[in-house]
C-alpha cells in the first residue's frame, strides 16, 4: 500500500537531514527526514513534485502531511535573498485588501491594480519603493493564485463595470511569480476585464513564456528600460547582470510573433539618463513599438533618491521636444472613468481591535487584520514586539481607498 500525493505548487528536494519543500519556486521550508518517517511513514521522492509514503492510505497521508505542512508554513522563506515569508491564501486569516504590499488595490477608477509577490531581482537606483538587491526588507508576500482571482471577481462583480484594466503591478518583479500565466489566463475569464497588463523589468521573460502569456490572453507588457546604452543600462538598473541587449530581442520578438502590445516605459532622471531618451523612441520606432511611456522620477521617503525631482511643466516641455524630434506622440492625458469601490470600514482616527496577522516587509513593521482588511503598523518598537495571533489596538492614522494604516495603541492581551 503506497500513498502518492502529487502537487502542482509544490516541489520536494532531498537535503542533509531533511527535505525542502519549494512553493511556486521562489519560496521554500525545510522538514527533518525524520519528523516525515515518524508522523506519516516511510517516503520516496520519485519526481519533484510528488512524495510517495509506504503503508499508508491515501487519506490518512494526506491529512498527516498537510498537518505538518501548516505547522511549518510559519517557516517559509524566500530563495531570494533568504528573506523570511508567508504564503497569503485563503485560509491564511490575511485580507487581500487594506496593504500596498501584496493583494488588491482599488482606488475607484477603472483601473485595478493586483500585486500578487513581493521581491526583485534588479536594484533599479529609481526605485520607488525600494525592493530588490540592497534593500532594507526582511519579509516578503506570495499570494495563492486562486485566492487571488476569487478575490477580484467579488470585487469586480460589487463594481459592475464592462471595460476594466488590470495591472499587474508587484512592488518588485511580478515574473517572480511561478503561475503567472495561469493568473493571466483565470482573469482573462473575467468577463468584466478587457485589458491585463503586467509591469516588468523584461529580464525573466523568453520567447517560450511571451508565447504562453500570448495564449494565456494577456494584451500588455510594461516593460521598464531606462538606457540603451550598455553601461548606462547596467548603472540604471542597479546590476551588472541586467543585459540590455536581450531585452531587446524580447521586445523585438513579441512585436514580430505575438498579439501583445508592448509599451517600453523608462524612468527619466535627469543628470543621469535624459540623454538615453531619445535612443530608446529611435529603436522603439525602427521595430515596431507603438507606445513609449516616459515617466518622470519622483522622489520617495521609503524609495530610492539619485536625482532630484523635475516639475511637471519642465518634464512636459521636454517630452514635447522629443516629440518635435522623433514624431512619436509621448504626452498623454489619461482621463480613468470612476467606479464603485467597497465601503472603507474605518477612517483616519478611529481606534479598532485587530489582530497580528504577519511580520510586515521591514523588520519594525507588521500587518494586522481587522473586518476584512489589513492594516499596516509601520513602525513598531523593538521592545514592543507583537507575535501572530496576538490582539491589539490600533489607530488609523491613513486611510485612503482602502489602503490602511495604523499605530499601535496599547496590548490587549494574546489570543
Amino acid at each position: 500500500m503506497t500513498a502518492k500525493l502529487t502537487f502542482q505548487d509544490l516541489t520536494f528536494h532531498e537535503m542533509a537531514g531533511h527535505v525542502r519543500i519549494a512553493l511556486l519556486k521562489y519560496f521554500y521550508i525545510e522538514i527533518e527526514k525524520e519528523l516525515l518517517k515518524e508522523g506519516i511513514g516511510k517516503y520516496s521522492i520519485p519526481d519533484p513534485h510528488t512524495i510517495e509514503f509506504e503503508g499508508v492510505k491515501q487519506e490518512q497521508a494526506e491529512r498527516k502531511f498537510y498537518q505538518i505542512l501548516g505547522k511549518h508554513i510559519d517557516e517559509l522563506k524566500s530563495i531570494k535573498g533568504r528573506n523570511t515569508a508567508t504564503y497569503v491564501h485563503k485560509n491564511s486569516g490575511i485580507p487581500l485588501m487594506g496593504c500596498l504590499s501584496f493583494g488588491i488595490a482599488d482606488k475607484g477608477t477603472a483601473l485595478l491594480e493586483i500585486k500578487p509577490i513581493t521581491g526583485c531581482n534588479m536594484g533599479c537606483i529609481f526605485c520607488s519603493v525600494d525592493e530588490g538587491i540592497g534593500a532594507r526588507k526582511t519579509h516578503e508576500f506570495v499570494v495563492e493564485k486562486d485566492y487571488l482571482v476569487q478575490e477580484i471577481s467579488k470585487l469586480l462583480d460589487y463594481k459592475k463595470h464592462q471595460g476594466m484594466v488590470v495591472y499587474i503591478n508587484s512592488h518588485g518583479e511580478p515574473f517572480l511569480y511561478a503561475d503567472m500565466v495561469g493568473l493571466v489566463a483565470d482573469l482573462k475569464k473575467n468577463r468584466w476585464i478587457s485589458e491585463i497588463h503586467i509591469i516588468t523589468n523584461g529580464t525573466y521573460l523568453t520567447p517560450e513564456l511571451c508565447n504562453q502569456l500570448d495564449k494565456a490572453g494577456l494584451t500588455h507588457l510594461n516593460i521598464s528600460a531606462s538606457g540603451f546604452d550598455a553601461e548606462k543600462a547596467k548603472e540604471v538598473m542597479g546590476s551588472q547582470a541586467y543585459n540590455i541587449e536581450k531585452i531587446k530581442e524580447i521586445i523585438t520578438y513579441l512585436t514580430k510573433h505575438t498579439k501583445i502590445e508592448v509599451i517600453i516605459t523608462p524612468v527619466v532622471m535627469f543628470g543621469i539618463n535624459e540623454q538615453e531618451m531619445g535612443k530608446i523612441i529611435a529603436w522603439a520606432k525602427n521595430v515596431g513599438v507603438k507606445n513609449v511611456c516616459i515617466q518622470n522620477f519622483l522622489m520617495n521617503r521609503r524609495g530610492r533618491n539619485p536625482a532630484k525631482e523635475r516639475d511637471w511643466e519642465e518634464f512636459k516641455a521636454f517630452l514635447h521636444q522629443l516629440e518635435q524630434e522623433h514624431g512619436m506622440k509621448l504626452l498623454f492625458d489619461l482621463k480613468l472613468e470612476e467606479t464603485k469601490e467597497y465601503p472603507k470600514p474605518f477612517k483616519r482616527g478611529d481606534v479598532v481591535q485587530a489582530e497580528i496577522a504577519a511580520q510586515g516587509r521591514y523588520k519594525t513593521e507588521y500587518i494586522a487584520v481587522a473586518q476584512q482588511r489589513c492594516i499596516t503598523l509601520p513602525k513598531v518598537e523593538k521592545e514592543k514586539a507583537l507575535k501572530k495571533g496576538e490582539r491589539i489596538s490600533v489607530m488609523i492614522t491613513k486611510s485612503n481607498h482602502n489602503i490602511f494604516v495604523g499605530e499601535l495603541v496599547h496590548k490587549r492581551g494574546r489570543k
